[in-house]
């Protein structure tokens, strides 16, 4: 899933690479090889019925998609295609297929218009394994091309989500042990914990969703009966049979619970 975050997380804005090959990829899988016939010395379309001098990659696209493609797809030397990149982003104008194509060759259009397989031609060595396992993922989960500001889920820490909100919100329960331990030992440090929790389990305006057990390396924090218990405490302060003291025991009381269905 193409996701944005806050910095350091591993959002798809970040190092916008991935995302540029992505919908690079996606633009053009919608081309065939015949797409390219030569009548008179210009190009027309042919089986896909897309015209490839109307089929356009952004700059930054068409520069990645260059930049990624292995010697052997292209049509000039790397000198060459660096030299081609650098007037591309320096035009800053949108670059049709049939541009492209003068830069890759034949095989390049049967072999990298085939989607999350294209990815395995690629020279994506810089890429984590975990990027390239997404890119591949997002390639056959998408069907077109994915704007940055289209990304329609955002991961973040529960303090970068103060003040932010959604209709569903999926939190991660869990702390490291060393932190579960200070919780243990620590009042006041339970009290601040507490009410970190409760941002988390406030942040959306229809569903929450709590996942558990999700790393192995994680202490839960949250109750089991965590929906029961905000039932039981909405009940009661609906009664009038629990008022809470103040701000403080009513957060303290909330994130003791909070599994919102």
């Amino acid at each position: 899933m193409i996701y944005g975050s806050q910095k350091g997380i591993g959002g798809w804005h970040e190092g916008s690479d991935r995302l540029q090959l992505h919908n690079a990829l996606q633009t053009i899988a919608q081309i065939e090889p015949g797409d390219f016939q030569q009548s008179g010395g210009v190009t027309s379309y042919g089986t896909s019925q897309h015209n490839p001098n109307r089929v356009y990659l952004s700059p930054g696209e068409a520069t990645t998609l260059l930049n990624y493609t292995n010697h052997e797809y292209l049509a000039r030397t790397r000198d060459e295609i660096k030299e081609a990149c650098v007037d591309i982003r320096t035009v800053d104008d949108d670059v049709s297929l049939a541009e492209l194509n003068s830069l890759v060759d034949d095989e390049f259009w049967q072999t990298h218009t085939a989607g999350r397989s294209a990815v395995e031609r690629m020279n994506t060595g810089s890429f984590a394994d975990h990027e390239r396992l997404s890119l591949k993922a997002a390639l056959e989960r998408y069907d077109t091309p994915v704007a940055p500001d289209e990304q329609q889920v955002e991961v973040m820490t529960i303090h970068a989500s103060k003040g932010k909100g959604a209709e569903n919100v999926v939190l991660y329960d869990g702390t490291s042990p060393r932190a579960a331990k200070e919780l243990e030992r620590s009042e006041s440090t339970r009290k601040n914990e507490y009410r970190t929790w409760y941002v988390g389990l406030t942040r959306a305006s229809k569903r929450v969703c709590v996942m558990r057990s999700a790393f192995d390396w994680t202490v839960p924090i949250l109750p089991s009966d965590l929906a029961a218990v905000v039932s039981s405490t909405d009940h009661a302060q609906a009664d009038g049979t629990m008022a809470p003291a103040n701000n403080d025991e009513q957060r303290r009381t909330k994130t003791n619970g909070g599994e919102h269905a």
